[in-house]
């Protein structure tokens, strides 16, 4: 987030423009008060991050109806054409999900903050389901965490409850950074290795962990680019054409993620490299 706030601001600044930042709280009242405010302040254009929910804010719908130059970036918003600009999100879970199936792990477990209708959050299942159908693995439901918002301090209780609780997980897809970092916080403070004991992939780095995890990118450059260029074309004409951008993800190996244990395929990675 920091990094597509600061690139959003280098694209806006870059126009003579200025940014006025204001943060929901993943909070739907906070957000539609927010859009209330900005727009009486007189802004010409607005880049909308949505509180994560099925429904959307009577704001965002007013601001649509009323073909107010705005563009949401994340996800796509059903129901309504408006400017979007997102991840290839079911690719996303796809890739993160093969990894964990060609390293040979067939127990991975997915935790996410609830879906509630979040296209990006759906399609992120979405692709960690359909990877492991064409790899023919049956995926157990309850090895689906379903956190309720992503800075609950809740999270980490029940996060440790649904690791003592499938012990037989060896890898854990992660639809975020937050959660990312969360589960492999709570199995260090299990006693569990990483990757040795729990291979972990998220979406996106985290930039406080001391170790480069096994990652899916987004482009962050990328979506402030798209997102300031759309909006633009709206400022100009209030009734342009409504765009979605899709953008491609990659996926990047780091430290977190190895062959399951049990597989015998870590003894052969290692003599393979020399250390063993």
């Amino acid at each position: 987030m920091a990094s597509l706030l600061n690139e959003i601001e280098a694209q806006v600044a870059s126009k003579g423009a200025s940014l006025i930042y204001a943060r929901t709280h993943d909070s739907q009242e906070i957000e539609q008060n927010k859009l209330k405010e900005l727009r009486q302040l007189g802004v010409k254009g607005i880049v909308i991050y949505p509180v994560d929910g099925e429904s959307y804010n009577e704001e965002i719908l007013r601001l649509h109806l009323a073909d107010f130059p705005m563009v949401v970036i994340d996800r796509y918003l059903r129901g309504i054409e408006t400017n979007c600009v997102y991840s290839d999100n079911l690719f996303g879970g796809y890739q993160a999900t093969s990894h964990l199936l060609k390293l040979g792990h067939r127990e991975i477990g997915f935790v996410s903050t609830i879906s509630g209708g979040t296209t990006s959050i759906e399609d992120r299942l979405a692709g960690y389901e359909k990877a492991s159908t064409e790899a023919g693995v049956q995926m157990r439901t309850d090895h689906r965490l379903f956190t309720r918002k992503t800075l609950d301090e809740d999270n980490r209780q029940v996060i440790k409850e649904y690791l003592q609780g499938h012990s037989e997980l060896t890898a854990i897809v992660a639809v975020n950074s937050t959660l990312g970092l969360q589960v492999v916080e709570t199995a260090e403070e299990l006693g569990l290795s990483i990757p040795r004991d729990l291979s972990v992939v998220f979406f996106d780095p985290s930039e406080r962990l001391s170790f480069t995890p096994t990652h899916v990118q987004q482009q962050a450059g990328d979506t402030a680019r798209e997102a300031i260029r759309l909006l633009y074309e709206a400022i100009a004409d209030p009734k342009c054409k409504r765009m979605r951008v899709e953008l491609p993800t990659r996926l990047v190996e780091g430290v977190s993620s190895a062959p399951p244990r049990q597989s015998g395929a870590l003894v052969h990675d290692e003599s393979a490299d020399g250390s063993g």
